[in-house]
């Protein structure tokens, strides 16, 4: 099962690597004739240093408008450092779902603190798990009459923190997300498609766990 995680880790990254920001053209630009001067003028050098300078502030201030966050400092509810995310229990008739939600707030979790992650169960002071809940299926569109053009997947989760002793320190219920994908007279293509849309709804559900994570505490 853990196995089946990494591998879920590792194609989440792969799609997340596909929308990885890139500094704006103009700014690569800049850099490039600035950090390269042909002349060794004194007074030059310094207006290029001040103008190097501005563009890696300008630079700064996009990446935070565009919602990026590489760390987060602190610990985890309940005065914790070292957290430890447990394989999700599955309680629906889909199958593998459960890995597919753990590596993504593993991914999400090791995106925004990474150095508060513990390395196994016994030298961590809370672990998350869970369950998930319900997966859900629901057609939003029709091709022709009694045959689905789209369905619409729900999954919903179950999770809380708890420290060694058994205190929960954390817990949420019910939260979910949704996402629509379109059904093919191939259910093998299908299945595929309900697949990548939990992977991407799961990401979103990954995020809103740390969102709370941080405002809560």
């Amino acid at each position: 099962m853990c196995s089946d995680v990494r591998k879920q880790m590792t194609e989440d990254r792969k799609q997340k690597s596909d929308s990885v920001l890139h500094p704006p053209i103009f700014i690569i630009c800049l850099l490039s004739s600035d950090l390269c001067p042909l002349k060794t003028d004194t007074r030059e050098m310094g207006l290029k240093k001040i103008k190097i300078t501005a563009i890696m502030i300008l630079f700064a201030v996009l990446c935070s408008a565009c919602g990026y966050r590489f760390s987060e400092e602190g610990g985890f509810p309940g005065d914790t450092d070292r957290l430890f995310v447990k394989v999700l229990e599955n309680r629906t008739q889909e199958t593998g779902v459960e890995n597919i939600v753990t590596a993504a707030l593993l991914s999400e979790l090791t995106l925004r603190k990474i150095d508060n992650l513990a390395s196994g169960i016994d030298n961590a002071d809370v672990v998350l798990s869970g369950v998930v809940e319900e997966v859900a299926i629901r057609t939003i569109s029709t091709r022709k009459r009694d045959t689905a053009g789209e369905r619409r997947v729900t999954v919903s989760v179950a999770l809380k923190l708890t420290k060694p002793d058994g205190n929960v320190v954390w817990a949420t219920k019910h939260l979910s997300d949704d996402e629509g994908y379109s059904v093919d007279a191939n259910n093998e293509r299908t299945d595929q498609n309900r697949r990548d849309a939990i992977r991407v709804l799961s990401r979103r559900i990954a995020e809103k766990v740390v969102n709370r994570l941080s405002d809560d505490f």
